[in-house]
């Protein structure tokens, strides 16, 4: 009877062992990625021509459009990927007709 409670002892010991091994393993490969999505920002710089002036911006999904108003009565719609970091993915221009 002895002999089956150490047997019984030092496998749960053994099994609890091996778990806190896998969560240390995992916790080490979590915490690296964290840090390297988080190291170095990615940034765009969005270039508006001279005179326009940003009059609305909206939030699509991971998008984000701005709208333009531009010298001459013209407007752009500038439409930017938040998850590259703000890279420009394309515009649209209106003009008037008279």
């Amino acid at each position: 009877m002895a002999a089956l409670k150490a047997i019984v002892v030092g496998l749960g010991l053994l099994i609890v062992g091996v778990a806190g091994l896998i969560g240390y393993e995992l916790y080490k490969r979590g915490a690296g990625q964290a840090e390297a999505a988080f190291a170095k920002p990615a940034a765009h710089r969005v270039v508006i021509p001279e005179g326009a002036t940003i009059r609305e911006m909206t939030g699509a999904g991971d998008r984000l459009v701005l709208r333009l108003s531009l010298p001459g009565g013209a407007e752009r719609l500038v439409i930017l990927d938040l998850a590259r970091g703000g890279a420009p993915v394309g515009s649209v221009d209106f003009e008037r007709k008279p």
